[in-house]
């Protein structure tokens, strides 16, 4: 099966740089002839610091300001892998983890979270929108849910067809945007949409058990050695707030 990673990119600043080329040669130090797939989402090209990029291919997004729904929509799209890690620019990865030999039946999340929601109403209207609503209404109402952490994860593209096919997730975009909300609760609904499709979900281990979320500025690191002082080298991937 073919294997690769995609990455969500979203640049304004020139501070941005730092966190989206961490990303990719975190990515590169590890995985140095995976194929790469970076998104674009609404990005000012004229900031962005251009490198030698082997092995990467980048898409300018349709649907700007849509974020964590994105790679999917691109990866259901134009069909890049048979299986594919979903990442942001923000995010470190800190040590080798075999990917193309995990035994992935459907989806892996990179990072999990109990049932909770700072925006409920918004979650509700984006499962009431949707195909089998019912269903997805009773795994919301009754806690029969994981979240996944910013709705990144380890993906078969057969399953994501799947949720496409049952319950239409793209329609999901233009809610993704219009309010940052809407994007917050994303990862609550495919999470939900996740487990009512996957019976390990529930179970299953996360990646990281405790992706760890470090809010820190982006102005404070300019390079891994930065990074590696800032963070504690026990986890394997980093998520940097910064809150974009």
């Amino acid at each position: 099966m073919s294997f690769g990673f995609i990455l969500l990119r979203h640049i304004k600043t020139y501070e941005d740089n730092k966190l989206w080329l961490n990303s990719y040669l975190s990515l590169r130090k590890f995985y140095p002839e995976i194929p790469i797939m970076i998104i674009n989402d609404n990005c000012s090209k004229s900031v962005i610091i251009n490198i030698e990029m082997p092995y990467t291919t980048e898409i300018d997004s349709e649907y700007p300001g849509s974020a964590e729904i994105l790679p999917y929509y691109y990866m259901h799209k134009y069909k890049f892998f048979d299986k594919a890690v979903i990442l942001f620019d923000s995010m470190i990865i800190r040590e080798f983890i075999d990917f193309e030999n995990m035994n992935l039946k459907d989806v892996i999340y990179l990072g999990d979270f109990l049932p909770w929601c700072d925006y409920p109403d918004k979650v509700q209207e984006m499962i009431n929108s949707l195909p089998n609503k019912d269903t997805l209404n009773h795994i919301f109402t009754n806690n029969k849910w994981k979240g996944c952490f910013g709705g990144c994860s380890f993906i078969t593209l057969k399953y994501l067809e799947l949720i496409q096919e049952k319950y239409n997730m793209f329609s999901l975009i233009p809610y993704l945007q219009s309010h940052r909300e809407y994007r917050h609760s994303f990862e609550r609904v495919f999470g939900i949409l996740c487990s009512s499709l996957s019976d390990t979900v529930l179970y299953h281990q996360s990646i990281c058990t405790e992706l760890e979320n470090v809010v820190i500025h982006k102005s404070q690191f300019n390079n891994m050695d930065q990074i590696t002082k800032y963070y504690p080298l026990n986890k394997s991937i980093a998520k940097i707030g910064c809150g974009r």
